[in-house]
Order: C-alpha cells, then structure tokens, then sequence
C-alpha cells in the first residue's frame, strides 16, 4: 500500500461509481480508500509523532497493521503500560482527508519502532509498527445506508448453492489516432457477462439476506464470503445471525468487518477488524454440518432447511446464551484432542441449565426432588455429624459437603435432559458424558487409547449437536460423525455403539 499522503491535486471528492465500486462491492477496501482518498493523520494518539506517513494493511494472521512514519526522536504523548498489565486496547488514531471524510483506527497498541539516523540528529526517520483492532470510515456528505457487506474468511467452497451471483460488465473499448489533418476512431462496445451459484437468499427472523462466496482473491484470504443485508440491521443481530449460520454451515466464519452503501450503492461507510483468535484453525474447522441442508446432493443448500435451522438457533440465541456455546463448540473442534472434551462438556452442561431453567425444571438436578422432603433430611444429617468426635473444622468441612449430596449425578441428568427433548441415548453417550471430566480433572490418556479418545470426542460433538437441533426444532436428522462411513439418521436415535462388534 502507497503512503497516505497527497501527492498530486485530485478532484474535490473520491470517485467511487464506474471506478472501484465492483471492487467495493466484492470485498473491503479500505487500503485503497485510505490511501487514494488523501488522508493524513490529524491525532496520533499513543503514536510517536507527528506521523508524517502512513500504511495500513491486513497480515497473515489477519490482524491490522499500522505502520507509520516520523522524524527522529519523535516521543508518543502517552506513557506505555507497565510490563505485565492487564488492560483493555482503547487508544484511538484520528485520521482526516481533505475532502472531510473522518477514518479512526481504535484499540491501537504500539508493538515495535526503529529510528535512523543522518549527518545529525535532525536528519532520518522514526518507523513505528502498531496493531489495532478495527479501523472505522465514514464518507462526507453520503447518503443514508441501505445495504451492508459483511466480509468474512472461509466460506466454503465445496456447497452447491441454489442461487445465482450474476456480474456485468458493459461500457465501450475506445482508441482514437488523431493530427492536425484528421482523425480516424476505432470503437467496440464492451460486454462481459458472468453467473454462477454460489449464494443463497434467506429470510431469518425478519431480517433479508443473501450469503455466499466472494470472486474476490484479496491477499491471505483463502476463502472469501459475504452475507448481504437489505437495510442495515445492528451488529448484534448480524453478529447472532453470523453464528447461527457458522454452525448450520459446519464452517467457522471469521468476521473481517463490513461495508454500508446507499440506495445508489456508493460506499457510505466501512469498518474494518482485526481477524479472530482462531483464524489459523479456521480452514480445519469446515465440514462439520450438523445435519444436511439440501434434499438430493451432498452439501446442497436449500433455503428452506438453512432457514429452519438458522431461525431455530437465533429465536433461543439469548436465552440459551448461544454465544458463549458457540466459543466453546468452536474451541473444542479447535483443541488438542485431549483437551476437546473440556470444552464440548462445558457448553452442553450450559445449555443443560438453561434449558432446564427455560422449562421451570431446575429439580431435574436433585436426587429428592421435594424440598421439604430434603430439608428434613438435611437437618438429620447435620445432627448427625455434630454429634461425632471430630473437630469443629472437620465438623463444618462435613457438613457442607452434605448440603451437596442431593444433586443428582451427571449421567442422571442428561438421560433426563435427552428425555425432556424427546431423544433417545444409549450406553455409549452415556459412558462418553460421564468420563469427559477426565480432560478437565488432569487425566491422562495412554498413547495406544489415542483412537477412543478422538472417536469419545465425536461423540460428545454429536450429543452438542442433538441437543441444539432438538431445542429450537432445526431438523429431524443428523450426521453421524462417529461412526464411519458418517451415516444419516434421525434425530431422535442414538449413536450406534459399536464397541462390543467384531
């Protein structure tokens, strides 16, 4: 990327239509607006400064990167945090052009610069390399925004998607050869038609949207997608949106930022992010359909069963606090295989609670289910044990355990929670569920259980996915990921335990 200074007269506004509108609306642009648009920085912020050259561009990892320039001996205005503090990135870089339009980059964390030096110390320059964690622009004078882009990484390509993504490029190819006796002008019209499938139109919970591949190949993207709004819902509505849709398409969606046009489709505005934590695991975590989204073909869509599913989650998004089950789904498939467990247990023993509480059922957790039933045996206990010989240390350690001993094990509850759902669970899930506090506890696995440990983890992978297809109603099938082969099968029967075969 070019520097952000101005270096030649340009005209009184960017352009954007006939120019780099396609490119606007196939992926994010903000190295070009940045960079054409004359910007300098008005505020560096924590920056060494004044900055008197800048770049921004997007690494391998997918983090944003500032890199700026500026005279030797430059000092920031904000003193570092102390080495091993902990705090929240909140220092903000004001950028502005000439033409008013206003760009901020946010979260802004100088991480390294080098100065060189010429004959004297007033010579040379002042590099500096910053992370930040988005970078928001906003054009003067636009108009209200209509639509929203929103860019996201490995979006699959392997679905056979259902709906056309139809480009044209018109105009005229034009060479004149002229002197002062003539001229002689050759002109051909232009037209490059281009269609594919490779989206969907949803409608999920009111909200009107198309998403598929991009035919962008930006640099260090290995998958673009989209997901195109009508009208511009708040981030986290397309935020709940984008997770549901993540795990009906069995592919994490690594949100970059997105795009907002007006009725004309001229930018209005951008926001550009740092890529998420799991970005370097994001190609190994495709594949992974719940259950199947099309009628005929492997890895068919269809909008009817994407909607189903998609609308299901979204509808108990809140209550059933899906974003936290999401990070922990998406880590688990993400996790050292002896660790898996930890993560899938915790989000299924989430969704346990709050679909129990969602239901008024929160005894399904006692042994004694009457409350004054156990009350009066609480007390009988606690008599009990102050009636021994032991100290009144151990008295008290004692009798707090006992408060405890009226919830009902692990296995219990989840054969009533599958029951409640009106799913069937065998022996295998059971066992499976039971032993997956071994991860978190320290367990160790011998090298030659390996094998179980990956198919145990499968498992657990398939209980998470039942339970959150059975709750919201998102399908009657799903894959079976354990047993090879990866079979289809009803949503309501168990895994097949195949440990006591051949």
């Amino acid at each position: 990327m070019r520097n952000g200074r101005v270096e030649h007269q340009q005209e009184d506004r960017p352009k954007f239509k006939h120019e780099v509108a396609m490119d606007c609306w196939d992926w994010e642009f903000f190295e070009s607006a940045m960079t054409d648009g004359g910007f300098v920085v008005s505020d560096h912020g924590p920056l060494r400064g004044p900055v008197t050259d800048f770049s921004i561009i997007r690494d391998k990892a997918l983090d944003l990167i500032l890199e700026t320039t500026s005279a030797p001996g430059s000092k920031s205005n904000e003193a570092p945090p102390k080495a091993g503090t902990v705090y929240i990135a909140t220092a903000e870089v004001q950028f502005q052009s000439h033409f008013g339009t206003l760009a901020t980059a946010c979260g802004v964390i100088p991480r390294a610069h080098t100065q060189t030096f010429g004959r004297d110390a007033s010579t040379g320059t002042t590099h500096e390399r910053s992370s930040m964690h988005s970078l928001h622009w906003v054009r003067k004078d636009s108009g209200d925004a209509q639509y929203i882009i929103e860019w996201v990484e490995n979006m699959s390509g392997s679905f056979i998607w259902p709906d056309f993504d139809k480009v044209e490029r018109t105009g005229e190819k034009r060479r004149t050869l002229k002197s002062q006796k003539g001229e002689i002008v050759m002109s051909v019209p232009i037209y490059s038609p281009g269609s594919s499938r490779s989206c969907v139109h949803l409608f999920i919970e009111g909200c009107e949207l198309f998403i598929g591949t991009s035919k962008a190949k930006p640099e260090h993207i290995l998958k673009p997608g989209f997901i195109l709004y009508r009208g511009t819902p708040d981030e986290p509505t397309r935020a709940k949106i984008r997770d549901c849709l993540s795990f009906c398409l069995g592919n994490f969606l690594v949100y970059l930022g997105d795009t907002t046009f007006d009725a004309e489709w001229n930018p209005v505005s951008f926001t550009a992010r740092s890529g998420h934590a799991l970005v370097e695991d994001a190609a190994n975590l495709n594949a992974w359909q719940p259950a199947p989204l099309g009628t005929r073909f492997e890895h068919e869509i269809t909008p009817e069963l994407l909607e189903r599913m998609a609308s299901s989650l979204y509808r108990i998004y809140d209550a059933y606090r899906l974003q936290s089950v999401f990070w922990s789904y998406w880590h688990a498939l993400a996790a050292p295989v002896h660790m898996a467990a930890a993560h899938f247990g915790a989000a299924i023993e989430s969704l346990q609670k709050a679909f129990f509480k969602a239901s008024g059922s929160e005894g399904q957790y006692k042994i004694v289910a009457d409350d004054k039933s156990w009350k009066d045996l609480s007390k009988k206990i606690s008599a009990l044990i102050s009636t021994t010989d032991l100290t009144e240390a151990e008295k008290r350690l004692l009798t707090g355990k006992a408060q405890n001993i009226n919830h009902a094990p692990q296995g219990i509850v989840m054969e009533k929670l599958f029951k409640a759902l009106g799913l069937k669970i065998d022996a295998l899930e059971n066992e499976v569920w039971i032993n997956r506090n071994r991860a978190a506890h320290g367990g160790g696995v011998d090298p030659e259980k390996g094998s179980r440990l990956v198919r145990e983890n499968k498992v657990l992978h398939l209980m998470m996915n039942r339970i959150l297809l059975a709750i919201g109603g998102g399908s009657d099938q799903y894959y079976d990921y354990y047993t090879v082969g990866r079979p289809l099968r009803r949503l309501s029967d168990p895994i097949q335990d195949d440990r006591n075969e051949g």
